[in-house]
Formats: structure tokens, sequence, C-alpha cells
């Protein structure tokens, strides 16, 4: 990991020491990551030799080896990296580290002032988590739909290195221990009893309560004037005190599934320090978050992922959002039925958000909502959003179920020499029954979604044209809708595509040969319910059914992992699968007009999942090996850990062979 892009120059002897350094390693995976990360950006040589002739390496070998690479790593960070690295060990082991929630954790501790001046300290914690994600203290990262990180962990030992480190400036507080046992000059505390008087640390900047059972703050919390982080989520809260609004330091409030608290309290737009305010709920609940009156006063907010629309009047009216051009990530906007017209709806400027990357529109599904007098469609036009979108979402508008064609309006401009979306990368559309044509309204440049990776078009019956070329394209779903589309939209990405789900086009016939052949990317395609689907694009250059079939075999994969297809009635045409090297798990059921097992099967080295069923009543055999000849077994499914039969009523018996791997119909593992 460290002669690669983005690492530095090799040289002759960076080679031969890192050899050397390697060796000293003795194997052990963690130190030699640890010190690739530690070096990745480091060409002095003679630093690289200290860390060769470092005592590191005398008389200690395995997890004590480890430990002491890990110090040597931890002496060479930064300052200001120890100390957000010491802050980790605050999170116990083993649990997932949300990259959003350290950041905040960190800011509120005022480890990210940066000397940058014009620098967020949003944007100096996401430097730092990278650094320490390059020198391996974070590990086992995972990253969201948009592709940016979104969570890691730490090792056990890193999370040891931590904790002694740390020493008193962190502590999680025991149940079982007096305030008079903890250091009152501590700076953070996470309380697991809601009884506990935490007022008396006065110079606590960030305070825990999430998913304790207390219903009120005492008065007193204003007491914590150095307080910049408070997560309530979860709680059983019903009331803030108006005292609340006092703290001014407040960078960061979190009243996530809060769902016995009813209002907040009046006075909240003195709190000009929150930069974060994330009141919200996860599914499907009757509860109605709260929102602070007159929010446009809150000008440092960057994350305010809900915004519920009410009575303008009132403080709670869209425009509210007018100036609060920081808001960046998500953005969900619910009850768009109170925005009244597209002058309004501009009001909220959300054409100004350059940083908002999702963003969704919300009408309430409720019938009473279609007496009000007004024009959805010019309210949705006055929702513009800044170009730098990178997924947009519309829910429960009721001015799609009578939009026929998409043209030159859904691009917002008539100039053919730019790119119309030229972040977007996740596209959706759903249930719009009457729509016929999406128009390509660009023509002089290859498409007007360059970046976009997820597309999902659902429920759209009519539709007869729409834009195919996607270059960026990687997830397709294609569900209930006119199946020449489909296989247009197959044919015109066949090089990108990773993932592909069809489901019910019933006009889809052939699928594109070039999926298989030219495609190095695909790792998952699933077709369900297509009832005239027949199989694989014919040759068209075959003299005969024989040179078809040889084209047929012909076909592979080295990417496909998973293969299914679901109650396909008309397919009958296979490729031979022995040149589908990576398959792993197969899925036919339902292919009434199979007559024949698909040629190879038998022959996968990594299948490890099979599941057949549902074929023609003509079939009665299957290509499995005989119980004799051990060396012609070992060559048949040599991987192969599940095997599901379905149906077959003229299968009567299996080999022994084949019995721990076999679950009939209802799921029940054969015993005989």
């Amino acid at each position: 990991m460290v002669f690669v892009p983005g690492g530095i120059e090799k040289t002759p002897n960076l080679i031969k020491i890192g050899k050397q350094i390697v060796a000293k390693c003795g194997g052990v995976p963690l130190a030699t990551k640890i010190l690739g990360g530690l070096m990745h950006s480091n060409s002095d040589e003679n630093c690289w030799q200290a860390i060769l002739d470092n005592e590191t390496w005398e008389h200690v070998k395995g997890e004590e080896q480890v430990i002491r690479v890990l110090k040597l790593s931890y002496d060479h960070l930064a300052p200001q990296l120890k100390q957000c690295f010491a802050y980790c060990s605050l999170i116990p082991k083993g649990v997932v580290i949300s990259r959003k929630r350290l950041i905040q954790l960190w800011m509120a501790e005022g480890f990210l002032n940066s000397s940058r001046p014009s620098t967020e300290m949003e944007k100096v914690g996401s430097e730092y988590f990278n650094s320490l994600l390059e020198n391996s203290f974070f590990q086992d990262e995972q990253k969201h739909e948009l592709g940016d990180i979104k969570s890691c962990k730490m090792h056990d030992l890193v999370h040891d290195l931590a904790q002694s480190v740390a020493k008193n400036e962190c502590a999680i507080k025991d149940v079982n221990k007096t305030l008079q046992e903890v250091n009152c000059g501590i700076r953070r505390m996470v309380l697991f009893d809601e009884n506990e008087i935490f007022m008396n640390f006065s110079n606590v900047r960030v305070l825990s309560l999430s998913y304790s059972k207390i219903s009120e703050l005492p008065p007193s919390i204003a007491k914590l004037k150095h307080l910049r982080y408070l997560n309530l989520s979860n709680s059983q809260i019903s009331k803030l005190p108006n005292s609340f609004t006092t703290l001014y330091n407040l960078q960061t409030l979190i009243l996530k599934n809060c769902f016995e608290l009813r209002e907040l309290p009046r006075g909240m737009r003195k709190l000009t320090n929150l930069r974060n305010l994330i009141i919200c709920k996860t599914g499907n609940g009757e509860w109605i978050p709260p929102m602070p009156s007159t929010v446009r006063t809150l000008s440092s907010l960057q994350y305010f992922p809900v915004f519920i629309v009410g009575n303008k009047n009132n403080g709670y009216g869209i425009e509210e959002l007018r100036d609060l051009n920081l808001l960046g990530g998500k953005l969900q906007l619910r009850n768009l039925e109170n925005v009244t017209g597209r002058k309004e709806a501009e009001g909220g400027k959300l054409k100004c958000k350059q940083h908002i990357l999702r963003l969704e529109l919300h009408w309430t599904d409720n019938k009473s909502f279609s007496a009000v007098s007004r024009d959805e469609s010019e309210v949705l036009e006055g929702l513009q959003p800044h170009q730098n979108l990178k997924r947009l979402g519309i829910y429960n508008y009721a001015g799609l179920d009578a939009v026929k064609s998409i043209g030159s309006e859904f691009y917002g401009s008539d100039s053919n020499n730019v790119s119309y979306f030229p972040s977007l990368e996740d596209l959706s559309i759903f249930r719009m029954v009457s729509l016929v044509e999406w128009s390509h309204y660009v023509l002089s440049i290859s498409s007007s979604f360059p970046c976009v990776r997820q597309l999902k078009i659902k429920v759209c019956r009519k539709l007869m044209i729409m834009p195919t070329r996607f270059p960026s394209l990687k997830v397709l779903e294609f569900e209930d809708c006119n199946g020449e589309i489909a296989s247009s939209l197959l044919e015109c990405n066949v090089t990108s595509l990773a993932y592909v789900k069809i489901d019910s086009c019933k006009k889809l016939v052939f699928l594109p040969r070039e999926l298989l052949t030219g495609n190095k990317n695909l790792q998952n395609f699933q077709v369900y319910n297509c009832e005239k689907l027949q199989g694989i694009n014919p040759y068209q250059d075959a003299r005969d059914e024989e040179e078809e079939e040889e084209q047929l075999q012909l076909l592979s994969s080295i990417s496909l992992n998973t293969l299914i297809f679901y109650n396909c009635l008309a397919l009958f045409s296979w490729p031979d699968l022995r040149g589908f090297i990576s398959l792993r798990m197969l899925f036919i059921y339902g292919c009434q007009s199979q007559q024949c097992i698909p040629s190879g099967i038998e022959y996968l080295p990594k299948l490890e999942r099979l599941v057949m069923g549902g074929f023609s009543k003509k079939m009665d055999l299957f290509p499995f090996p005989t119980e004799e000849g051990g060396a012609l077994k070992s060559l048949y499914f040599p991987s192969l850990r599940n095997l599901e039969i379905y149906g077959w009523p003229k299968l009567r018996c299996l080999r022994n062979f084949w019995m721990p791997l076999i679950k009939t119909t209802d799921g029940q593992q054969q015993n005989h």
C-alpha cells in the first residue's frame, strides 16, 4: 500500500528497506498494514531507516510486537491527530463508528480549529478522519450509496492504544461509581443512568443521553455553558426547558426518534452556533417531529436533514430556508402541500444550496389536500435544486399521475452544449402511469446524465421513449415497464453495468449477447416474471441451429457471481455456463419451456448455491454424477454447499452423495 497511486515514488533503497521492514513484521497483517499507512506519504530514506532500526523489533513477537508498532505509528502522528485518536477511546470496542457523528464530536471538543480561516471545521474533520484511516487506525470502512465513507471500526488492539493514551481526559461513567469518584474536570461524558446528577460537571462539552428514560431536562441544564454536543436520540424526553435556549455554544443537537417530544422551546433562534440540528424519525411512525420556529436565524446550520413545512405566518414556511445556504448532505422537505405557489416555493432558494447532494420532496398522501387551490406543477418548478445535486426523490406528487411527456422543461435550459445534470448519481421514476415519452433533449453530447450510477424505472407501463445512454450506469432496475426499452437500456450500457434487475417486462424477448461477452463488471443479473423472454439474442450470422449453439458456448463472464431467472415461461435458450467461472449462485425457477439443464452447470468452479425447479414436465434427468468413481465426483460441483429442488414430479431419487446438500420444496433437508 506504500508504492501505489498517490503514494511515494519507488527507489531501489526504499524498496530494499521496505522489504526488510516487512520481514520484521513476521507476517502479521495488522503490523504490516499500520506501517504501510505510516510510510505511505513519507519518502525520507532516513525516516525509513530509523523505523527499521527502531527498538520496536527487539525481543518481541506476535501481539506485543503489534502493540509496539501501533505506538510507533501513533508517535509519528501530528498533535491534532493524536487528540482526535485518543478521543476514540470513548467508543466501546467493536462498535461501528459513524464518520459524521465522530466529526461532530471532534468539533465539539475544539479539535478542528484550523489555522486556515476560510476552511470549515467539517472539512478539517474529514481530512483528519481520512488521515487516521490511511494510517490504519480505522478499518472495515463502509460507504453509503453516493460513494462517501459513512462508517468504520477500530481493531481491538488499536482501541487499547487509544485508551492508554487518553489518560484522564475521557471517561465513561460507571453507574456503580459515585460522583466523587469521577474527575470533575472531565470535559466529555457518556451517561448510562438517567438519574445521574450530571449538572455538577460544568466543563462538559459532550453529553449523550441517548436511549435513556429521562423525560425532562432540569432548568439547571443552562449551567453547562461549554456544552457543544447533546444527543437525546431514542430517549423518552418530552420537554426541553426554556433555559435550554441559553446554551449559546451548542453546535450539535440530536433529537432522533424522541417520540414523546411534541414541541421545542421558544427562543431556539438564539442558538446561532448550531451547525447540526437533527430532528427526525426512522421508519414509518405517527410521530411528527417538532420544528423550530424562524429557523432562518440559525445561519450556521450545515446539516438539517428534515424540514416540515407549516404555516408561514408562524415561522414555519419554506422561505425559512432562504438564507441557509451552508446546508449540505441530505435535505428532506415534507408537507409541501402547504406551499401555495411557485413564488412561495422559490422563496426557499433551493437552487442556491450547492452542498445539498440528496433532496427528497414529499407531499402528504392524503386525499383531503386535493381540495386546496394551488398549482402543484408550479410549486415543483419553484423547488428547482442546484445542479450539484446527486440524488432527487419526489413522493406523492399528484401532478405526476397526469404527466404524459417529459421534455425541455425537465432540463431547465434551451442550450444543447451542456450536461443538465452533471452531478446527479441516482435517478428513480416510480408510478408515472400516464408517461409515454421522456425525450433525450440534448443531442450534441453523449448524455445529459454523465454521472448517473443508479437508474430505477418502475410501474411506467405506457413509457415508449426515454434516454438510453448513461455512461456511468452501474445499477439498473426496470420493473413493470415496456420490455423493448429495457432491451435498449441493456444494449446501450453493456460495458458499465454491474447490477441488473428486470421484473415484469412483458415485451422483453431477448437479452443482448454483448451483456455477457463485453462486460467485465457485471456481478449480479436477475430477471423475474418476463413471460415472453426466450433467452440470449440470436447470433445474426449463424447459418443454422448448430452454429448458433456453437456461438452460445463461446459466451463467458469472469465477473458474474449471481444469476437468477424466475417465472420466465418462454425461456428456452441458454449459453454453456462453464465459462462463468465466478458464478456462486444460480437460481432458475418457473421456466416451463425449459426441457434441459443449462450445459456446464456441473463444472462451475465456485458455484455454492443451486436452486432449480418448475421446468417442463418432459424433463426428468439431472446432470448429476453417479456415486461411483471418486475422480469423476471431484470434477463435479467442487464448491456446491446448497442444492434446492422444487417441483420435478418425475424425479424419484438422488444418490446419497447429494443428500447433505439437498433441500426439498418446503425447505426441509432430506434425510434419506
